[in-house]
């Protein structure tokens, strides 16, 4: 899927959410799927070195760190999106199905 089909299958969720909550929602989920895509690009590259002769030596490689925090990035998101909808429980349900449906 490219970005703007994830951006409007999610999107999708928010018809009969209010103007003003939508715009905000509609601007975090941009930054939502800009992580997600980060995300399923960095997951290519190895996150640790192992040391062959001694597997207990590992040795967390840059990626591994910038993955972690791309990921609070997007889970805060989220987090921020269903807060702004709290009050509406059907688009709520719905919206975090897909909010949650990120796989590589």
């Amino acid at each position: 899927r490219d970005r703007m089909n994830r951006f409007d299958e999610i999107a999708s969720h928010l018809e009969n959410v209010d103007g003003s909550k939508k715009e905000i929602i509609l601007s975090l989920l941009s930054d939502f799927v800009f992580y997600e895509e980060k995300i399923k690009e960095l997951r290519k590259y190895p996150q640790y070195i192992i040391n062959p002769n001694n597997p207990q030596q590992q040795k967390a490689l840059p990626v591994h760190r910038i993955l972690k925090d791309y990921q609070a990035q997007k889970n805060d998101i989220a987090t921020k999106i269903l807060r702004t909808l709290q009050c509406e429980a059907g688009e709520e349900s719905a919206l975090m199905k897909a909010l949650g449906e990120f796989n590589d």
